[in-house]
This record gives C-alpha cells, sequence and structure tokens, in this order.
C-alpha cells in the first residue's frame, strides 16, 4: 500500500533489523539444532517463531504507517523462511500497514542454508537475488519508484515529501559474505536519485543494513560499509 498520497502529517514508522527468522519446518529443534544455537553468537533462534510472531503482533497493535525491514530477514538465507516471513508481512499489510525490506548479509545465495534433523545438519533451498526480489515484491519492489540495475536497491515514496532510498549494501555474488560494500555503479544510480530528489523537493532517506559509521566496539570488522566516506560525502553534500 503506498503512502504517496497521504497528506503531509506526520508519518509514524517502526524500523527493525535482523529478524532472523527461520521456519519451523526446517528444524526439529534436537541435538544438532541446539548444538549449533549454542555454538553461535547469542541469537535466541529456537525462538524465532515467537519473537518474530510478537513483534509483528506489537506492530500491529501500534498501527504506524509503516514497518521498515532493514536486512536478515531470514537466519541464513533459507527459501522456506523467507517465503514464510513474507506471509506474515502480507497480513501486516492487509492490517492497513506498509510493509518495506530489503535485504541482509545472511539473506541471499547463503550456503549456510540448512534443515536440522536429530544431530545432523542438512543443505536447505537458499534465496537469490531474484528469488528475494519475487518473495518480497509487495514490500518495496513492485511499488518501487526506481530501481537500481546493478543491486537490490531502489527508492520509495512513503509520502509526498519524503523518499525512502533504500540501500542494498550486501554482497552475495557467488555466495554471501559478511562485509558490506556499494558497487561503482550503485553510486551511480545513487547520484541520480539525489539529483531527483532534490529536484521533487523531497527528503531522502537512506536505509541500510550495515554501518554508515564505524559505531560498535564489539564487531569491529565488515558492520561498516567498505570505504563509506565517499557516501558519506554524497549524503553531507545533499
Amino acid at each position: 500500500r503506498p503512502l504517496a498520497e497521504k497528506e503531509t502529517s506526520p508519518l509514524t514508522v517502526v524500523t527493525a533489523t535482523d529478524l532472523h527468522y527461520l521456519s519451523p519446518e526446517l528444524t526439529d529443534y534436537g541435538t544438532g539444532f541446539m548444538r549449533m544455537v549454542g555454538n553461535g553468537d547469542g541469537k535466541l533462534t529456537q525462538y524465532a517463531p515467537e519473537i518474530t510472531d510478537a513483534f509483528l503482533e506489537e506492530v500491529e497493535k501500534l498501527h504506524p504507517d509503516a514497518l521498515i525491514l532493514s536486512g536478515d530477514l531470514s537466519f541464513n538465507g533459507e527459501k522456506t523462511s523467507h517465503e514464510e516471513l513474507a506471509g506474515k508481512l502480507d497480513a501486516l499489510e492487509r492490517a492497513g500497514i506498509t510493509v518495506v525490506v530489503i535485504p541482509g548479509n545472511h539473506d541471499i545465495n547463503n550456503p549456510s542454508a540448512a534443515v536440522y534433523s536429530g544431530a545432523d545438519r542438512y543443505p536447505a533451498e537458499p534465496t537469490t537475488p531474484a528469488d528475494f526480489v519475487r518473495i518480497y515484491k509487495e514490500f518495496g519492489y513492485s511499488e518501487a519508484n526506481s530501481r537500481d540495475t546493478s543491486s537490490l536497491s531502489y527508492t520509495y515514496d512513503l509520502s509526498p515529501s519524503m523518499r525512502l532510498l533504500m540501500l542494498d549494501t550486501c554482497q552475495y555474488e557467488p555466495r554471501n559474505r559478511v562485509g558490506g560494500m556499494i558497487k561503482t555503479e550503485t553510486y551511480e544510480w545513487i547520484d541520480r536519485q539525489l539529483e531527483t530528489a532534490n529536484e521533487d523537493g523531497v527528503i531522502l532517506l537512506p536505509v541500510a543494513h550495515h554501518n554508515l559509521l564505524e559505531e560498535s566496539k564489539v564487531y569491529v570488522d565488515d558492520c561498516t560499509i567498505e570505504h563509506s566516506e565517499e557516501l558519506i560525502q554524497k549524503l553531507e553534500g545533499e
């Protein structure tokens, strides 16, 4: 549900990142799964469905104009997880809440996508860039103002005065990498979007999965977009 027709009254927006949703169809919560969780980085993956459902229920109660999800929608890019989450997001849109998404570093071409059964782990079907757009087409892509042909970046008119710059900062060719970067071609597209937003007299609000600034003292590697100074200069120039 595009908000382009909404008057310039204040918008209410909920933002979230790193849901890391894992479909219950992909695990029996057995010894292999729990061993993976115990050796992980602190994610409460065993409660991912409950946490996700509780969050989305809270969003529905708040009933904002929009929910923006900035990546790592799935645990490790399992297609089944993405498809299930998209179904949950569709329920929010049917309740009248716009949902807009971009991928994170775990979401696409991830060889760690897996099924857990007993003590064993088996490969699960991963998600390609084309799959991601197809699965989430109703959550930004089909209503995009502009699409970048070199990434899954796009712009989305949230209101007559507010345009989202949804930046795909992820590396996933031929497989996913943790660190973020922006391609030269995408920087050229960003330049055009900055110019167009200026001409249209709208605020261009950037959204990305990776940090623009070096903020984390815990994760000192890979969290910040490589060569982010160029993007900072472009945004500050506007």
